[in-house]
C-alpha cells in the first residue's frame, strides 16, 4: 500500500486528505476481489453450489484439501486483524456496529472451522465478499471524482447486496435452522470421528447468524437512504462514513430550485475598477 497505492493516488491527483483513504479502499478492492474469486471457484466446484442440503449431508467434512484450508485460514487471519484496524482508522459513525460485526464474524469462522462446518462457511464468505468488492470500488472511484461511474458501481453493489446478503445469506440461515434436523447423521460430540455438533451448538450458530443478519438489515436500511439521495439527484456517499465532516462534504444540501434567493446575484466584496483606473494602475506598474 505504501509503495504502490499511495503513489497511485499522487498519479491520479487525489486530494491530500483523501490519499490514505484511497489507498486503504484500493487495498480492500484487491483483497476482496481475490477472496471472492477464490471462494467462488471452490463453491462452484462443490456439491453445495445448487443444493444447500449438502451443507449437512456429508457432515462431518474434516479432511480439507490444502488449497481450501489455506483459503479458510487466510480469511480467518484477515478478520482477526480487522478489530485492530478499526482502532487506528479515522472515527466512524457506526463504530459499535462494526465492532459487533467483526467479533460476530470471528466467532462464526472459529466455530465453522473447529466444528467442521466449512462448507457453510465458504458459502457465507462468497455471499459477503461480492458486495464488499463493489462498495470499496465505488468509494475508490469517489475519491477519484468519477461521479457517474461511482454511482453506477454503487447501484451494482446494491443489487448484489440484496441478492447475496439479504436473500442468499437468508437461505443459508434457513438451511441451518431446518435442514440440519433432516440430514445431519447424529447430533453428538465425538471429536475422534469429527463430530463437534451437540444439539445446542446449532442454536449458538443460529444466534450468531441472526446477529449478523440483523446488522445486514440495519445497513440495508442505510443503503436505501443513499439510493433515495441518488434518485433525488444528490451525490451519493458511503453510509458507513468515516466521520461527520466527510459526510457533509460528500453529501451537499439539496438545492431548492423554487428558492427565490437563487435569482439574486451575489454582491461583490470589492468595487469593480473603472476602465480609466485600470489604465492608471497598469501604467504605474510599468
Amino acid at each position: 500500500m505504501e509503495y504502490v497505492l499511495k503513489p497511485l493516488s499522487v498519479h491520479f491527483k487525489v486530494p491530500q486528505k483523501k490519499k490514505l483513504r484511497f489507498a486503504e479502499q484500493s487495498w480492500l478492492v484487491i483483497y476482496y476481489s481475490i477472496s471472492f474469486c477464490s471462494g467462488l471457484a471452490i463453491f462452484y466446484n462443490s456439491l453445495t453450489w445448487n443444493d444447500t442440503s449438502y451443507f449437512w449431508r456429508n457432515y462431518p467434512v474434516w479432511e480439507l484439501k490444502s488449497y481450501f484450508k489455506c483459503y479458510y485460514l487466510l480469511q480467518f487471519a484477515f478478520w482477526i486483524q480487522q478489530p485492530f484496524v478499526l482502532q487506528i482508522e479515522a472515527p466512524r459513525k457506526d463504530y459499535a456496529e462494526y465492532m459487533i460485526h467483526h467479533i460476530n464474524t470471528l466467532l462464526l469462522i472459529s466455530l465453522s472451522y473447529f466444528c467442521n462446518f466449512t462448507g457453510v462457511g465458504n458459502a457465507v464468505f462468497v455471499s459477503m465478499d461480492l458486495p464488499d468488492v463493489l462498495l470499496c470500488l465505488a468509494k475508490t472511484l469517489h475519491y477519484l471524482d468519477y461521479g457517474v461511474i461511482c454511482d453506477a458501481t454503487f447501484l451494482a453493489m446494491v443489487v448484489s447486496w440484496m441478492y447475496t446478503r439479504v436473500y442468499y445469506y437468508g437461505r443459508i440461515i434457513y438451511s441451518t435452522y431446518s435442514e440440519t434436523e433432516l440430514y445431519v447423521p447424529q447430533f453428538k460430540l465425538d471429536p475422534i470421528n469429527g463430530f463437534w455438533f451437540p444439539h445446542f451448538v446449532k442454536y449458538i450458530i443460529l444466534a450468531l447468524m441472526f446477529g449478523l443478519y440483523a446488522l445486514i438489515i440495519f445497513w440495508t436500511l442505510m443503503i436505501c437512504k443513499v439510493v433515495y439521495r441518488l434518485i433525488s439527484n444528490t451525490r451519493i456517499t458511503d453510509v458507513r462514513s468515516d466521520d461527520e465532516d466527510e459526510l457533509d462534504e460528500i453529501v451537499p444540501t439539496p438545492v431548492n430550485i423554487n428558492d427565490n434567493r437563487l435569482a439574486q446575484p451575489k454582491l461583490k466584496r470589492k468595487r469593480a475598477l473603472s476602465k480609466s483606473e485600470q489604465i492608471r494602475n497598469y501604467a504605474a506598474r510599468r
